[in-house]
């Protein structure tokens, strides 16, 4: 696993939203949710549709993050339902977006349907 820059974690502690776009094809980048969890980075598709980002991820494994002017390449790979890291990846959402317009949407993103719907990033570098 490769590190993100520090200057995307320390925007993700300031930020509720973040610019994603999967795969590699000409897409616009979408506003989502990325939690960090022990330094890794996470997202669940809120509306699980078969043609978003998210799926788009899962096809290609690939994708880009824009923060601020930075735009970087970084990997994709679905979540194990299974995997122990979900408990921590739900208290990141309930801990980070407790807005209160964004309280209803946290508590879905803890539920457990999302896990299914969860993607890990990797860093690839800056994009070219």
């Amino acid at each position: 696993m490769n590190k993100f820059p520090a200057d995307l974690i320390e925007y993700l502690s300031e930020h509720t939203l973040i610019k994603v776009k999967g795969g590699s094809r000409p897409r616009s980048f979408l506003n989502i949710w990325i939690v960090v969890v022990e330094q890794r980075l996470f997202a669940r598709s809120w509306d699980r549709k078969k043609r978003s980002w998210y799926t788009a991820f899962l096809a290609e494994g690939v994708g880009k993050i824009q923060y601020g002017e930075h735009i970087i390449d970084v990997s994709g790979k679905k979540v194990d339902v299974n995997d122990d890291i979900h408990e921590l990846i739900n208290q990141a959402y309930m801990d980070k977006y407790t807005q209160p317009d964004n309280v209803p949407y946290a508590i879905g993103f803890a539920d457990d349907e999302y896990k299914d719907y969860t993607l890990e990033f990797d860093f690839i570098g800056p994009a070219e």
